[in-house]
């Protein structure tokens, strides 16, 4: 919302300065008074430029060195901003001005936001404007200012309004995906040649895998008699080697199995500890109990804001009533004496000595004591009032103090329901560590248990890993030593047939590895490409998808701001005293041009053709409030002579009527009519000679 404009050296304003309202604001005055400039003067600040003036020079006074405007707003941050914008004449220049902006926050004291001087750019400027205002110049231009003049050529289509509603974004999506998907698919090119380079790669390992089975024929009883004694005498060492580290597993698992137990036992007596902290109800009890606290404290605070607004303005109110009080009594004592005794036959005047008219004096002094007589009563109900205002803020502040006790108490248990929380929670992570590392060493022991059971020809007891399992790897060790003394002895003579079986077969192996190691990375660049081939194919379906949302986005949006201009045409109309002309509102998704079905036709026409001057202004003003409450709640609207080619009848309705229409928190309305009894606040503009002044501020 806008607070306040000044303009210096603007047009035809020397220095003046403008103040806003919430709600609708009227800027009225003569033809040629210099009231559009207040708007071209807001859209100057906002943007740097003024839509129609191809140079700064052109808004600048006759006789000035140079422009500027000062716009004090409030942003959606709550906060208050002042915006400063000035185009200036360098020394000895005629043609050439240079800008400057600055952007502070109203405070105390007030501070930069951003400043020209501080090498900050349009583009930074025109960024935090939109943070702070949600406002764009593609926004400002199609939903917020609304020209004298071209309110009606609306109805003809707004295609810029695909930019604002992001249709355009749908768009440049679809070309960018359909772009990404063509880049893909030359890459993809190529994968007709690794296809052919795999098949031949497939032919030769077969070829060799014949030949290696042919070999492995010829060895095939050598190699079988080599495995069978090598897996005996190597079977016993392989088990007798991983025996050992088994036992140690064996011995670590059960020392886990303590600590978990141990943990386990002092998680429950934590969390018996936690339900005894927090009582019956549990901690959401307690939780919902501090949150109720804290909600009767607000409540308090706010009463007591209220009660403190009204305290002051009673005694605003009543220090008034003592001023007016003083008054009143020195007139009183001034004029009373004039009336007594024989001297009072022509009373004079006690300041400037002048024959007063007897019964006039006595008249004027009777009223002066009945108006004393009505100040004295209502700065008594005044004063009766802040005595009870007074009382009311001490049981107020009583009830404070008890609430703030009571939040405190009910904190400080949640504290302690935490603490013990926290206390359960390092004991189940305790349990949890001791619990992971007593399944980390089962792991380790199965694991080790499982390569035992695959070199060892004798079988032991597996099933329980604790104290039996001690048990069957120490009966398992003798029963081994025994063993293994009898196989070492076949072993020696089996080793040299064997050795040279397996240098034949690894030659053969060897090729067959080297053909799988160029087939496996000629396969995985195969398949990189087949998911690229994919990527691509899914990247154009996205490019169709964008188009068909683009379609839907311009279908929605027509068919919202045709039920918005019906509503808001219906409601800115004279429509009490006759039915709605119009059975429905059409907006063309393609161009959003506007037709009308009028009721005695049922058929669509063009609403730029159909209706008079002042039918289409009011159904294109309806238009393009319409548009500017589909893009989002506006901070304000600037309609240029809204009433231009309406008759008495809808001019008045309209201006009657414009505060309502719920776009935006704030409106300024430029008009030369006369306003008659339309609630709002009126800034009148005048001409003197070749200035604009701003002569009257009426709310």
């Amino acid at each position: 919302m806008i607070r306040t404009l000044r303009l210096k050296g603007f047009r035809r304003y020397a220095d003046e300065t403008v103040s806003f309202g919430p709600g609708p604001n009227f800027v009225e005055g003569e033809n040629n008074a210099g009231k559009t400039s207040i708007l071209y003067a807001i859209e100057y600040a906002l943007f740097g430029r003024v839509d129609g003036f191809k140079t700064m020079l052109s808004l600048v006074s006759p006789g000035a060195r140079g422009l500027g405007v000062e716009m004090v707003f409030d942003a959606r941050d709550g906060k208050t901003y002042r915006l400063q914008r000035a185009h200036l004449l360098p020394p000895r220049s005629r043609t050439k001005v240079v800008g400057h902006f600055t952007l502070k926050e109203v405070a105390e004291p007030e501070r930069y936001v951003l400043s020209s001087d501080f090498q900050d750019h349009e583009e930074d400027l025109a960024q935090k404007l939109q943070e702070l205002l949600g406002i764009t110049r593609r926004l400002f231009q199609v939903a917020i200012h609304m020209r004298q003049g071209d309110v009606p050529r609306v109805l003809e289509g707004a295609p810029e309004l695909d930019i604002v509603l992001g249709v355009t974004a749908a768009v440049v999506a679809s070309e960018e995906l359909r772009a990404q998907a063509l880049e893909i698919e030359k890459e993809v090119a190529a994968l007709p040649v690794l296809e052919e380079s795999i098949r031949r790669l497939d032919e030769e390992r077969t070829k060799v895998a014949e030949r290696l089975a042919s070999v492995e024929d010829d060895v095939a009883r050598a190699q079988e008699r080599a495995k069978e004694l090598g897996r005996a005498v190597d079977g016993f060492a392989k088990a007798d080697a991983a025996r050992a580290p088994v036992v140690a597993l064996q011995r670590t698992y059960v020392s886990a199995e303590d600590a978990v137990r141990e943990a386990s036992r002092a998680h429950r007596d934590q969390l018996e500890r936690v339900g005894a902290a927090a009582g019956e109800g549990g901690r959401a009890r307690c939780e919902a109990e501090v949150a109720a606290s804290a909600e009767r404290t607000r409540m308090l605070h706010e009463k007591r804001r209220e009660l403190e607004a009204r305290s002051t303005a009673l005694e605003k109110e009543r220090s008034e009533l003592d001023l007016a009080r003083g008054d009143l009594t020195g007139r009183i004592h001034r004029r009373e004496p004039l009336h007594e005794g024989a001297q009072c036959e022509s009373p004079r005047c006690e300041v400037c000595g002048a024959a007063i008219d007897r019964d006039r004096s006595a008249r004027e002094l009777d009223a002066w004591k009945q108006k004393l007589s009505e100040v004295d009563s209502r700065s008594k109900t005044a004063l009766d009032a802040l005595d009870a205002l007074s009382q009311e803020l001490r049981a107020l502040a009583s009830e404070e103090r008890e609430t703030a006790v009571e939040e405190a108490h009910r904190r400080a248990r949640l504290s302690e329901i935490d603490a013990s929380e926290e206390e359960a929670g390092r004991r189940k992570t305790t349990l949890e560590r001791a619990t992971d590392v007593r399944d980390a060493n089962a792991r380790d022991l199965r694991a080790a248990l499982l390569e035992l059971a695959k070199v060892t020809p004798i079988e032991f007891d597996t099933g329980d890993l604790g104290a039996s399992l001690g048990q069957s790897l120490a009966d398992l060790a003798a029963t081994m030593a025994e063993r293994r003394g009898r196989a070492e002895a076949e072993r020696d003579g089996a080793a040299a047939l064997a050795g040279r079986a397996e240098s034949e077969r690894a030659s053969l192996g060897g090729r067959v590895a080297e053909i799988d190691r160029e087939l496996a990375g000629l396969r995985a660049k195969t398949a990189a490409l087949s998911d690229k081939a994919q990527k691509a194919e899914r990247l154009r379906r996205l490019s169709e998808g964008f188009k068909e949302l683009q379609t839907e986005l311009r279908q929605r949006a027509s068919v919202t701001l045709a039920a918005d201009t019906f509503a808001l045409h219906a409601k800115l109309s004279v429509g009490d005293d006759r039915p709605h002309e119009f059975a429905r509102v059409i907006v063309d998704p393609a161009k959003y041009s506007v037709d009308v079905v009028p009721k005695h036709l049922e058929a669509e026409v063009p609403a730029a053709l159909y209706e008079g001057g002042g039918h289409r202004l009011l159904l294109g003003l309806a238009f393009k409030l319409a548009i500017a409450r589909i893009v989002g709640r506006v901070p304000f609207v600037l309609l240029d002579e809204p009433t231009y080619g309406l008759d008495t009848r809808h001019r008045a309705t309209l201006l009657d009527r414009i505060a309502d229409i719920g776009v935006a928190d704030q409106i300024l309305v430029i008009t030369h009519e006369t306003m008659g009894h339309v609630s709002g606040r009126r800034v009148r503009v005048s001409r003197d000679g070749s200035v604009s002044r701003v002569t009257e501020v009426v709310a």
